[in-house]
This record gives C-alpha cells, sequence and structure tokens, in this order.
C-alpha cells in the first residue's frame, strides 16, 4: 500500500537532498576555515617600535603629577591616538554594492590638514605682504585702509577656518576606492597606515629563536599591502583615482537599476503572464515552454555566477587581496542553492509542458 503512495525516484531524490543539506550544515558548523587561531602562545604587543606606532599606539601617564599636568599631557596623548585611529579608519562614506563588491570614499584627514596648513600660509603671506607695504607709507588714510584690509583678512581666516561645510566636503580631501565585502585579517594581525601607506602588523613565529619553554619566539613584522582594511565592515578597499570611481560609480548604478528590472520581469512577470495564460485554458503553448526556459536559464544562470564570483574576484585582484582571509567560498555556494534549485524546478516544469504540448499536438492531429 505504501509502495503505491510514494514514488521510488521521489524519495531517493528527497533522501539525497537531506543528506547533501545536513553534511553542507556539519561542515559550517564544526570545520569552519573563516578564522585562524592564536595557536595557544603568548606574545607582547610592540608598543615602543616606531615601526608598528599606528598599529600598537599605547600611551601611559605618571599618576603622580599634579592634575593640570597630567590632563594636558592625557589630552595632547588623546589627541594622537585620536589622529592614528582617524588614519587607520578614515570616514568611511558607502555606495550600493553589487554583490560583493562596491565603491566608497574615505576622506583622509592627512590631506585635509595639508590643504588647511596651505591656507594658513597663503593668509600669513598674504598678511605679511600688508605689513611690507604699510612699512613703506606714511599716509595715514592709507595706513588706515590697509589696516582694515589686514582686520578683513583675519576675519575671513577666522570664519574659513571653522566652516565644517568647506573642510569636511571638498573633493580634494577624499581618497576613492573599489570595496570588497568578505575578506578580514588573521586574528593576531593589525592594519595601520602611515605616510598615507597601508601596511599589516603581521605575527611570525621564529623556529630557530626558541624561549626558555622551547616554544617559537613570536614577533611582529611589517608588510605593505595595496588597500586598506575595514575591521567592522569585514571589506577592503583599492585605492582608484576620483575620475575612475565616478565612472565605475555611474555605471555600477545604471547596471543595478537594469538589472533589477530585468529581475522583475523574468522572476515576477513572466511567471504572473504564465498562471493567466494557465487560467484561460491555455497551458501547453510554445509562448509559455519559451518564457519558462528564460525563466529557468535566469536562475541558473545567476546561481552559477554567484557560487563562482568569490573565486573569480580573488583571481582578478589577486594582488590587492595578498594577506587577507576571504570569507566567502563554500557560503557562496549555499546562498546560491535557492537559485539553482529553483532553476532546476522550473526546467522539470518547462519539460512536463513540452511533453504536454506534444501530446497536444498530436491529439488534434489525431482529430
Amino acid at each position: 500500500m505504501l509502495k503505491e503512495k510514494f514514488s521510488r525516484i521521489a524519495v531517493v531524490i528527497t533522501v539525497l537532498l537531506i543528506a547533501l543539506l545536513t553534511y553542507v550544515f556539519i561542515s559550517i558548523r564544526f570545520f569552519s576555515h573563516g578564522t585562524v587561531s592564536t595557536d595557544g602562545y603568548s606574545y607582547s604587543w610592540p608598543v615602543d617600535d616606531t615601526t608598528f606606532r599606528n598599529a600598537f599606539y599605547f600611551y601611559e601617564i605618571n599618576d603622580s603629577l599634579p592634575h593640570y599636568q597630567y590632563r594636558e599631557k592625557e589630552d595632547s596623548f588623546k589627541r594622537i591616538a585620536n589622529e592614528i585611529d582617524q588614519q587607520n579608519k578614515g570616514h568611511y562614506f558607502h555606495s550600493p554594492n553589487i554583490s560583493f563588491i562596491g565603491f566608497s570614499k574615505i576622506r583622509n584627514p592627512l590631506k585635509l590638514n595639508n590643504r588647511v596648513k596651505f591656507r594658513e600660509l597663503l593668509v600669513k603671506q598674504r598678511i605679511d605682504s600688508i605689513r611690507q607695504v604699510a612699512n613703506s607709507i606714511k599716509d595715514p588714510d592709507s595706513l588706515a585702509l590697509l589696516a582694515d584690509l589686514e582686520k578683513e583678512v583675519f576675519q575671513n581666516w577666522s570664519f574659513r577656518k571653522h566652516d565644517e561645510i568647506y573642510d569636511t566636503l571638498a573633493p580634494d580631501d577624499f581618497d576613492y576606492f573599489i570595496t570588497l565585502q568578505g575578506y578580514k585579517l588573521p586574528h593576531d594581525d593589525k592594519f595601520f597606515v602611515q605616510n598615507g601607506n597601508y601596511y599589516i602588523a603581521r605575527l611570525v613565529k621564529d623556529s630557530a629563536n626558541k624561549k626558555a619553554s622551547g616554544e617559537p619566539r613570536p614577533y611582529f613584522i611589517r608588510k605593505q599591502v595595496k588597500s586598506r582594511y575595514h575591521e567592522t565592515e569585514n571589506s577592503i578597499s583599492i585605492p582608484v583615482s576620483g575620475k575612475w570611481y565616478s565612472i565605475l560609480n555611474s555605471t555600477a548604478f545604471i547596471l543595478v537599476i537594469l538589472f533589477w528590472i530585468i529581475y522583475a520581469y523574468i522572476i515576477f512577470g513572466l511567471p504572473v503572464s504564465i498562471l493567466l495564460s494557465i487560467s484561460k485554458g491555455k497551458a501547453f503553448t510554445l509562448r509559455n515552454i519559451r518564457d519558462m526556459k528564460i525563466v529557468y536559464r535566469f536562475l541558473l544562470i545567476l546561481g552559477l555566477v554567484k557560487s563562482v564570483y568569490p573565486y573569480l574576484e580573488e583571481w582578478i585582484f589577486a594582488s590587492y587581496i595578498e594577506g587577507y582571509i576571504p570569507m566567502a567560498g563554500l557560503n557562496s555556494f549555499i546562498s546560491a542553492l535557492p537559485l539553482l534549485l529553483s532553476g532546476a524546478g522550473v526546467f522539470l516544469i518547462c519539460k512536463a509542458f513540452q511533453k504536454g504540448y506534444k501530446l497536444q499536438q498530436e491529439e488534434d492531429f489525431t482529430v
């Protein structure tokens, strides 16, 4: 009785599918390669090594100092720490991502400070020139005009110096990037920026130089990289020029709009059209079969692209992701699995409709 109720092929496929999903779950749960352990050995941060100053900056203040001296030193150290933190993290501006890739710009505090210093120099030169002219004349009216002009320069500078909109939104103060999602550093490594360049403080073990316990002695090396890292974002940013940033960002925006239009047409529009055709008694038609082919091909292609994209990305940007750990891999296949299964399902339905169309044609010819 049970044999008549259940198809053997359907049961076998169901069992295989459950086994596959179980294997994937166990692989993720117990064999994840997304982290790097410290291997249980201890090490100290090289806080006194200027080679890694922007990665391990740390300050200590003598508690026995008078309160005003303590606060003065603390404010100074905090200002330095904040400047280092700004260099390492930047001020992150996102653009919409396409899958794992996106575009971003980061305000560079060094560029901002250099521009402010340049403006200060121009103001100083202008005031010096006004005073030199004033030293060479004796006419009271002319001296009064020069004094008013010097006062106006000071007032304008005071206003522009504290103009936050002018300071923070100038295009020349930004660095522009292509941003790749899903990358992180090994657990013990530190990213830092120094003199506008990007570095990783990498922990290595010296097998030739061992500690008293016999374990290899760990130490840090300085490695320059081509991209900057965002710890909170789990992403890396590859620098590009402002011109290319504008071109790529605009092109990506247009492509995203076109993709969602095509997606809406294929995933929602065509199925609704097929259902309306079936409701009118016109199920097995060439148009329905053609629309189903479009749907399942689109789903399968999208699923395959989503599966292989992380590996393609790693190949294209190999020199820029050196030193970082990709977090995709198997996860990309898992996220693409619903698309692949949906495409396979529509493919089978399409084959059934093709068979129905042939039977209908044979019946019409018979009649």
